[in-house]
């Protein structure tokens, strides 16, 4: 099972969105035009210890997500994210269990309120975002719970530089407080997502008429803090490849500040993913 998820999330590196310069981890303000779909397939593996219940070792998690959005209008978009999660851990005592469920996915409405275009590809962005995450009905892999969600998210374009910055502030109304979860930011507790992202391009040095490819090296924060007093902030390097209507990406996420106790603790992440235009 080990060897099956490396070889998923590695797999989908190597063949994906125009990504429009945002961050694997990251959230950003550019989103498609009207009448346009954005499909972005994303395999992120995490490794995870220190189970509150003491009851599992080395577990790891696959996610599966395929996200879409597409443009309602030049200000307007709709976003809807589906996750398939593969889980597997050794059992403290010995033996190993897995597992494959299907997580809660959210919809979401995106609104661009301000956008100030200064030059043919620097820009700089704000959107506002509002939806909820909608129980999935596996019990396994569900908060059991509708839990509605608010954020706003800023991008800048400015020559070879991209920045991006976006919260999400997450109200969890399930009652259950379940010792043996393992998503950060579900079931109890409400959480507030953080993070910030820079992007800087490699290549092309400079646009041209004959430039249709570019990369981007990433350096990206992502801060998730819980009401329950569980805290982490990770750092994430990347890279980006883009080309005309899609793209590829791959980072790695570490962990530099975790207070946690409360649930599993993050050892580290892989993300690669494919995104595509329409």
């Amino acid at each position: 099972m080990r060897r099956f998820i490396t070889a998923a999330v590695f797999s989908c590196a190597l063949a994906a969105p125009a990504a429009a310069q945002q961050a694997p981890f990251s959230d950003s303000a550019i989103q498609p035009s009207k009448g346009v779909i954005a499909w972005r397939q994303l395999a992120t593996h995490t490794e995870y210890s220190n189970d509150p219940t003491g009851q599992r070792e080395d577990l790891s998690d696959l996610r599966l997500t395929t996200g879409l959005t597409y443009g309602l209008s030049s200000t307007l978009a709709v976003e809807a994210q589906v996750p398939v999660i593969v889980r597997s851990w050794d059992r403290t005592g010995g033996g190993s269990e897995d597992e494959v469920g299907l997580g809660d996915p959210s919809l979401a409405l995106r609104w661009r309120f301000w956008q100030d275009d200064t030059g043919a590809v620097d820009t700089r962005r704000a959107v506002l975002i509002a939806g909820a995450e909608l129980p999935s009905g596996d019990d396994e892999f569900s908060s059991e719970s509708v839990d509605p969600f608010l954020g706003a998210a800023y991008s800048q374009i400015s020559g070879r530089w991209a920045f991006n910055a976006d919260a999400r502030f997450k109200l969890n109304t399930s009652s259950e407080r379940d010792a043996s979860r393992v998503t950060p930011g579900d079931f109890a507790d409400e959480a507030l997502l953080a993070n910030a992202s820079v992007l800087y391009r490699l290549t092309p040095k400079a646009w041209g008429p004959d430039a249709t490819v570019s990369s981007y090296a990433i350096l990206e924060l992502n801060g998730l803090f819980e009401t329950g007093g569980d805290a982490e902030v990770m750092l994430a390097p990347g890279y980006l490849w883009e080309a005309q209507g899609w793209a590829w990406e791959v980072s790695v996420q570490l962990p530099i500040v975790q207070d946690v106790e409360n649930r599993f603790e993050r050892n580290w992440s892989v993300r690669a993913g494919l995104r595509f235009l329409f």
